[in-house]
């Protein structure tokens, strides 16, 4: 019988993770394709399991639709129950290796599915539709419009008078963007098991909040964002999405 020298041999396929979910993971689960067409599939273990499709490349681009397909995976699990995401281009070694580090970590991964059990991630943000942010602030701060008119009279001021306007802004921003998280969260706080603040996109932005949600609590959710933005101006927009897995509460420090 003639053998296959090592190098020659077909490598085993590495494993693409989507997810981890609680098992036995039920059939329709694994109804579907993921990244590259590939069908997916469950890698389980004591109560635990691995949502994974074959992969042959080592690193998998962060392409449109590479990320649009590894998120359809996610949503897709989400009608089926509680799932722990995984950040796009997670790739274990093999099928085997998957299953290790499903073993080593399995108390973590219940921990967490027990956490986030019957819940989902809602995404709220708050801007202000203006465009002049700095003039916005100038008109609602009488310390700002003193400094502005004395670089008018100045004739445009020194260096250190416009370090110290943009001093005042700063400080200023930071301030109404605490003010207005606090009193958002407020309203939020009763239907929210938690919320998490990520830093904003830009100086429009005054909050950007990750709101973990019980499912069933999602209609009163919505009609408390209408009774939080009914406290501010017309100027300050609000505007959320999801529901979406719960990627800001999954705290997983995982080795392949």
């Amino acid at each position: 019988m003639n053998r296959i020298p090592a190098k020659a041999r077909a490598k085993e396929p590495g494993c693409y993770l989507y997810a981890v979910v609680r098992g036995p993971v039920a059939p329709e689960a694994c109804g579907m394709l993921g990244l590259l067409e590939q069908p997916i599939y469950a890698i389980e273990s004591e109560g635990v399991a691995l949502i994974a499709s074959d992969v042959t490349a080592a690193k998998l681009r962060p392409e449109r639709r590479n990320i649009a397909a590894h998120h359809q995976v996610q949503r897709h699990l989400m009608s089926v129950g509680t799932l722990l995401p995984m950040a796009f281009g997670m790739v274990a070694d093999s099928r085997k290796a998957a299953e290790r580090m499903l073993k080593a970590h399995r108390a973590v991964f219940l921990q967490q599915l027990d956490k986030l059990a019957g819940k989902v991630e809602m995404g709220l943000r708050v801007s202000l539709e203006t465009p002049q942010v700095v003039e916005y602030f100038v008109s609602h701060s009488n310390d700002l419009q003193l400094l502005r008119d004395q670089l008018l009279v100045q004739g445009g001021g020194s260096r250190d008078d416009r370090i110290e306007i943009g001093r005042q802004f700063e400080k200023l921003l930071q301030q109404t963007r605490e003010d207005a998280v606090e009193r958002i969260e407020a309203v939020l706080a009763p239907v929210c098991a938690d919320i998490q603040r990520n830093p904003e996109k830009s100086e429009r932005e005054l909050a950007n909040l990750a709101c973990l949600v019980p499912s069933a609590e999602l209609a009163e959710f919505e009609a408390r964002i209408g009774e939080a933005a009914g406290q501010f101006d017309d100027e300050h927009v609000f505007q959320f999405s999801g529901p979406w897995p719960p990627h800001n509460f999954v705290h997983l420090d995982v080795k392949l």
